[in-house]
This record gives C-alpha cells, structure tokens and sequence, in this order.
C-alpha cells in the first residue's frame, strides 16, 4: 500500500494551481513579478492571467505591484 499525502487549495470549490501559489510565495520573497516568473519558470504573459482569474475569484487584490 502506498499513502500520498498533499495540500489543494480551493476557491469556491475550484483547485487553484500550485505554481500559482509558487508564483505568490516567489512575489514576497522577491518583490518583483518578473524575478517571481523566472523563480518559477513561467512564461510572461501566463501569471498575469492567472492572477487576474485569482484575485476575480477573491474579489479583491491578491498581490499590489
């Protein structure tokens, strides 16, 4: 028997992305949205995107560049 552990976050029931949260997490430890990119390996104009269908979803600013 193998057990797998691990951690999805939700918003109102849809998973949201794990490299989404990497991209948050490199944010604050950066404080530049191009350096976070590069930490995380996205392509520029993804993580744009992704965090505008985030912060939608939250109903409010999640990151403030």
């Amino acid at each position: 028997m193998k057990l797998t552990v691990g951690l999805r976050w939700l918003c109102d029931g849809a998973e949201i992305d794990a490299r989404l949260i990497a991209l948050l997490a490199a944010i604050a430890s950066r404080g530049s949205l191009k350096q976070a990119i590069a930490d995380v390996g996205m392509s520029y104009p993804h993580p744009w995107e992704r965090l505008g269908q985030l912060e939608a979803a939250l109903g409010g600013r999640v990151v403030d560049l």
